[in-house]
């Protein structure tokens, strides 16, 4: 997934700013007059200093990532004006996330959007994990659910402004990085809906996600838009999107998925009218 970039050192009025990314490296900023959607004043190390302790958690993130946990709320304890506060927690989201720890990455993102809250892909994140992790029995059910939701819509209403991506990206690219963003947020917006078995709700985001993905379809959003058809007796539409729910699972050996199409599919086809 796109993430913020890594800070430039602290640079003289006649340099360029940079922002921060996971990489490690710092990256340009273009003018304002580019085609790359990026803030005018991307965020930056205001001192070598901060620079230093910005690299050294992210160093130390690497190998102990509850060290660097501990070491980010120290960072923005220590730069209370940081720019740079943002960008290293979505950073230390990513690495939770990756790690399989969810709620460390919860965590993280919410710190993330405290600080920054439009930043797009802390947002983005956030509203797939709680969508996709928050459980029923889980007593803040509704209270996760409801998080996701705000948060995916606010990364739709303000990626223009709040989506920081490396300069060195063409036009494409940066096309292609909205619309992924943007089809996480809409399936994260269904799949709350689908959830509560709200179909309607649930069925415009899902295609809306389909629509967005079509350049690495996703099995699984084709699935329950299926499901979601299915309990509205669109069956033909139902069953237009199990196969292909069935065709993406098979083409990327995704075998629990194509297993749960095959069943839906012989569900819709004993509900479908007998001609």
């Amino acid at each position: 997934q796109p993430s913020p970039a890594t800070p430039a050192p602290a640079k003289d009025k006649n340099q360029p700013a940079a922002t921060p990314s996971s990489s490690g490296q710092a990256t340009t900023i273009v003018s304002s007059n580019d085609i790359v959607p990026v803030r005018k004043i991307p965020p930056s190390a205001k001192t070598q200093e901060e620079l230093v302790a910005y690299q050294a958690v992210a160093a130390t993130a690497q190998t102990n990532l509850s060290a660097a946990d501990a070491a980010a709320d120290v960072f923005v304890k220590k730069y209370p004006d940081t720019e740079l506060g943002a960008p290293l927690y979505t950073m230390l989201m990513q690495m939770q996330s990756s790690a399989g720890d969810e709620e460390k990455a919860v965590q993280s993102g919410r710190k993330a959007i405290a600080i920054q809250s439009d930043s797009t892909v802390p947002l983005v994140m956030m509203s797939q994990i709680l969508a996709e992790r928050t459980k029923d029995t889980d007593l803040d059910r509704d209270e996760r659910y409801a998080e996701a939701v705000k948060y995916a819509d606010t990364a739709l209403k303000t990626m223009e402004t709040g989506l920081v991506l490396p300069a060195q990206l063409s036009p494409e690219q940066v096309a292609g990085a909205k619309a992924m963003l943007a089809g996480i947020a809409h399936s994260s917006m269904g799949y709350v809906e689908f959830k509560k078995k709200n179909y309607a709700v649930a069925e415009p985001h899902l295609k809306e996600a389909v629509e967005l993905g079509k350049s690495q379809p996703d099995a699984i959003n084709y699935l329950r838009l299926a499901i979601c058809q299915e309990n509205q007796q669109k069956y033909a539409d139902a069953m237009a999107n199990v196969d292909q729910a069935l065709s993406v699972a098979n083409t990327t050996n995704n075998a629990d998925v194509a297993n749960m199409a095959k069943a839906e599919k012989t569900r819709i086809t004993g509900l479908m009218p007998k001609k």
